[in-house]
């Protein structure tokens, strides 16, 4: 398949390459960091294929990684025009946003497409909105996205990983435990689940713990003062 592509570059007779061998030459380029390469051969596709929304996407993250960012935008509208539907369009633009230091932007596009996305394609948005909370230093809505997710997917083993630590973190360990609480009743088996109830519920109880310590020593000197 290079080859085929080395005779097209070079003018010479070469068999048709259609569009998914182009995406894979392209890979290939990008995945050995031949990024001139990969450039060169998706305007060469982008000339054969120029109603493919896919190879306007690589281009777009090519361009990214070569920190051409706007230029980089601008493709990924056009991209949009073909199509709207591909999440690929939506984390791409992220990535330029966070790029370009314009978290607030990035996370208005994810929270606006995640209602227009269901089954994986919302769990991979939720995630990815997450991620762009954690970049902008929002931490508490690290947490939301995270349990927003799980109560859109209980059984998503990322964001049950995640969630572990953000609850420790944000010391958020009532809402911890009544969310776990409601996955493992409604999915007894999920381990992850049942792993993630026991830290803030041991946190719960410390907290309790503590507060009642006072009440108890006010009531210890309150005994000692009444002794003869």
């Amino acid at each position: 398949m290079l080859q085929q592509f080395e005779n097209l570059k070079e003018g010479r007779s070469h068999a048709f390459l259609d569009e998914d061998s182009f995406e894979q030459i392209i890979d290939y380029y990008d995945e050995h960091d031949e990024l001139t390469n990969a450039l060169q051969a998706v305007e060469i596709a982008i000339e054969q294929f120029p109603f493919s929304s896919a190879l306007l996407l690589k281009k777009s993250a090519l361009l990214i990684e070569t920190k051409k960012y706007r230029e980089a935008l601008q493709l990924l509208e056009k991209a949009a025009l073909l199509d709207s539907n591909d999440i690929n369009l939506y984390i791409l633009k992220t990535d330029v946003y966070l790029a370009m230091n314009q978290h607030e932007k990035a996370a208005a596009l994810l929270e606006e497409q995640i209602q227009h996305f269901e089954g994986e394609d919302r769990t991979d948005l939720l995630l990815e909105l997450a991620d762009v909370y954690d970049d902008w230093e929002e931490f508490e809505k690290v947490f939301d996205c995270l349990k927003m997710l799980l109560e859109y997917d209980p059984n998503n083993e990322e964001a049950l990983h995640k969630i572990c630590f953000w609850t420790e973190f944000t010391g958020r360990n009532e809402e911890s435990i009544r969310l776990h609480t409601q996955i493992i009743n409604e999915h007894p088996y999920n381990q992850l689940a049942w792993f993630n109830l026991a830290p803030p519920t041991r946190a719960q109880a410390l907290r309790e713990i503590n507060r009642r310590l006072p009440v108890r020593r006010r009531n210890r000197r309150k005994i000692r003062l009444r002794l003869p």
